[in-house]
């Protein structure tokens, strides 16, 4: 597909020797050089083998923003063993559970759970100093990761991704948007999920600098970072940069030149924020990124390039394979025709772990079925319609939510919003629920008048409400299973 591939310690190890003194990884608890970062993630796999943790072992990390977490990543795929980041600050319980259903052979984090399960604190694995007879191994279709989802829209599983997809996602991700050496990544996503993780395996991959950060929570300490390390790329989610864009929108608009690119995925982006952003980084190159823990990496798309479509999530990369579907299996060919996104590329997924049933449901010949809706237009270009169990029937005419909830992001004084169905006295029928500022005050026939002109009378809300907050997962998902 790509040529040449290698596994993400590969990559670390070359640049320990080509570039030993460049900055790998910064955070709140130091800096690594590529050469102590190679040297560290040894110690590592060194301590795991000491502890009988080989290759097809299974290892589970608490995941942080620090550089301990970083050497303790890379040094489980050095060492040939499964890993299985967890969420920072897991409840015990979780994390037994977790360990359980793994078969886990040691957990590495903060504290023991008392699982019965082996344990040992980053810091123990990191400073073992017997590093003879460790060599990375190639790309295989080995399981090297374990990612469980957020479960926005059921049960959390457990995403099994080989260290030859890895190789193949970071060979495919990083030409896309120029990712080299000198590029200075800031990742404030949680590192447990792809979102995050798959951001810090690109920078490894390109020699790059990753700068860590737990959240933009702290938006001081946020423009801080930047400013401080020489930041010049970051990958921000669609609920961080509507965050950014309404308290601090004067101070965003000065990284503009300053960032060479945003990369935005994992959730769909209203239009409003990407024109009020377009407009507000002219300077810097602006991607929506398309693909899921299943899939990896399956389109990238520059939407402040003159002539965008906001709207569009770009071409398949090279050597993915996208087609539509029917609910029925059925290939749909025709343009503007919306249809299940199916995807088949050396990126995709083993499967969910324990799960054969499931991973048989989606996972087909090579192709995962994906619950996102999309259509093709004249040119190639895939557009997204919306997820397959959100969309909303109201009387016979199908609405995706997101497509509202954009529309609705448009009013003047919405700060959040979330549109679900109801049950009403005609069937199901469209409801509102809006966060408005504090400048704004909530007027029900004001929203609505609003989102009119933007939409077919058929996806205008009947019911407009307000809420303090629209609920989210930890990576700015909106939880929409709460509402089912």
């Amino acid at each position: 597909m790509i040529g040449t591939v290698k596994t993400l310690p590969q990559h670390i190890l070359d640049h320990a020797l080509r570039i030993p003194d460049k900055s790998a990884v910064v955070a709140d608890d130091g800096r690594f050089t590529y050469a102590q970062l190679a040297q560290k993630m040894f110690a590592v796999c060194s301590a795991l083998r000491q502890r009988g943790i080989s290759a097809g072992s299974t290892v589970v990390s608490v995941a942080s923003h620090s550089i301990e977490y970083v050497a303790v990543c890379y040094g489980i795929h050095l060492a040939g063993a499964v890993h299985v980041p967890v969420e920072n600050r897991v409840p015990d319980n979780r994390l037994a559970e977790i360990a359980g259903a793994v078969s886990a052979e040691l957990i590495v984090g903060p504290s023991d759970p008392q699982c019965g399960v082996p344990y040992s604190t980053a810091k123990d694995l990191l400073s073992c100093s017997n590093m003879e007879g460790i060599t990375a191994l190639e790309p295989s279709d080995l399981c090297a990761e374990i990612l469980y989802t957020t479960g926005t829209t059921g049960k959390s599983k457990g995403v099994m991704i080989s260290s030859s997809s890895l190789a193949h996602y970071v060979a495919t991700a990083n030409p896309s948007f120029g990712m080299n050496e000198d590029t200075v990544f800031l990742i404030c996503t949680p590192l447990n999920h792809a979102g995050g993780l798959r951001r810090l395996h690109m920078s490894m991959a390109a020699g790059s600098t990753a700068v860590l950060l737990d959240g933009v929570y702290n938006l001081k300490k946020f423009f801080s970072v930047i400013n401080a390390n020489g930041v010049n790329a970051t990958y921000l989610p669609p609920a961080s940069i509507r965050l950014l864009l309404s308290l601090a929108a004067s101070e965003f608009k000065k990284l503009d030149g300053c960032l060479d690119f945003i990369y935005t995925a994992s959730a769909p982006f209203p239009s409003a924020d990407m024109e009020t952003i377009s407009a507000m980084l002219t300077k810097t190159r602006l991607f929506q990124g398309y693909g899921s823990s299943e899939t990896g990496c399956v389109s990238n798309y520059h939407y402040n390039a003159p002539g965008a479509d906001l709207t569009c999530l770009g071409r398949p990369h090279k050597g993915v394979q996208v087609r539509l579907v029917s609910e029925d299996g059925a290939l749909i060919s025709d343009a503007y025709t919306s249809g299940y996104i199916s995807v088949k590329s050396p990126m995709n997924m083993l499967g969910y772990h324990n799960e054969p049933e499931l991973t048989d449901s989606i996972l087909k010949d090579g192709w995962i079925r994906s619950n996102d809706l999309g259509y093709f237009d004249e040119q190639g270009r895939l557009f997204f319609a919306g997820r397959g169990d959100d969309v909303i029937n109201v009387g016979g005419f199908k609405v995706a939510p997101t497509e509202v909830e954009s529309a609705a992001l448009r009013c003047p004084g919405v700060k959040d919003c979330i549109c679900i169905g109801f049950q009403a006295r005609m069937g199901t029928a469209l409801k509102l629920l809006v966060v408005m500022d504090e400048d704004h005050a909530f007027n029900a026939k004001t929203v609505a008048a609003a989102i009119r002109p933007h939409l077919e009378p058929y996806k205008v809300p009947s019911v407009v409400e307000q809420i303090d907050e629209v609920p989210r997962t930890y990576n700015g998902k909106i939880n929409r299973k709460i509402f089912r």
